[in-house]
């Protein structure tokens, strides 16, 4: 509502329905991905079922990231309470052109 236009919810962050929503938006459109907190990718560790501390598969981060950079042409970072954390969604791997907003 505040912002005057249609909101498009995707039901996840990576992969291909994702890619292909975002691939060639009309000017203007507005897109809100799922939370990429969600995969272990996202902060490379997790607990399992059993509170069991487990690693992310490093070539899954590889991809994982990889798909969030085909989202954007611009990565910019303005999450200033978490620009410390090399988390895939913080460290903009993967886009030529990175840049910081104003908190940052």
């Amino acid at each position: 509502e505040r912002l005057g236009r249609k909101v498009t919810l995707l039901n996840d962050v990576v992969g291909a329905e994702v890619e292909a929503a975002c691939a060639d938006p009309a000017p203007g459109s507005v897109i809100l991905l799922e939370n990429s907190r969600y995969y272990i990718e996202e902060e490379g560790k997790a607990k399992d079922a059993d509170g069991n501390k487990i690693k992310a598969d490093p070539a899954k981060v590889t991809e994982f990231r990889a798909s969030i950079a085909k989202l954007a042409d611009v990565y910019c970072s303005d999450a200033f309470g978490t620009a410390h954390r090399a988390h895939s969604s913080m460290v903009g791997e993967g886009f030529p052109v990175k840049c910081s907003g104003f908190l940052m």
